[in-house]
């Protein structure tokens, strides 16, 4: 049985213990202490666009959260869906990127690793979000992202895409959502 249980976090929630797991998720580079700086502001913005679908696990004996994901429906207008859309054409933006949820950000403390979190995590928040594909970037230089990624059933579909001047290349990736027949 494992160690952790997943909830549903809402912006209603305190950010505080959410961000403090993110910094130490993100503390080693390529991200840093600017990353985890910036998350309380991108999670605020975040969380008032339309399907903002959060989730958490947590310590079962401790309660400290080991891991964090969260993401939200892409539509026209959102600055990464632009910038995706413009790179993939109108095509595969039709085919790829309409009707389909932008996982954002997956963090998991470095104490919590490979204990099968990340892809508890990923599942809890594609189960409850409402859209039949998910999409998510990842530098195309972080090894242990993209094979996890790629492992759990993601596909790159845009390879070392620029999001312009001081932005590392990432991997545009996708998958479809299954859902249990009921």
């Amino acid at each position: 049985m494992p160690d952790f249980y997943i909830v549903p976090f809402t912006l209603r929630d305190d950010a505080t213990p959410i961000v403090a797991a993110w910094r130490d998720a993100f503390a080693e580079p390529p991200s840093g202490p600017r990353a985890a700086r910036e998350l309380n502001d991108q999670l605020l913005r975040h969380g008032t666009l339309p399907g903002f679908t959060g989730c958490v696990a947590r310590d079962t004996a401790t309660e400290r959260i080991q891991g964090m994901v969260y993401g939200f429906s892409n539509l026209p207008g959102q600055w990464w869906r632009d910038r995706v859309a413009q790179a993939m054409g109108p095509t595969r933006t039709q085919d790829l990127l309409d009707d389909s949820f932008c996982l954002m950000e997956l963090g998991i403390i470095r104490a919590a690793r490979r204990q099968g979190i990340a892809e508890a995590l990923v599942g809890a928040v594609l189960a409850q979000q409402p859209h039949p594909q998910a999409l998510l970037s990842t530098q195309s230089d972080n090894r242990g992202a993209l094979a996890f990624y790629l492992a759990t059933g993601w596909h790159v579909v845009a390879p070392r895409m620029s999001f312009g001047l001081g932005f590392a290349p990432y991997d545009i990736l996708w998958r479809p959502v299954m859902r249990p027949e009921r």
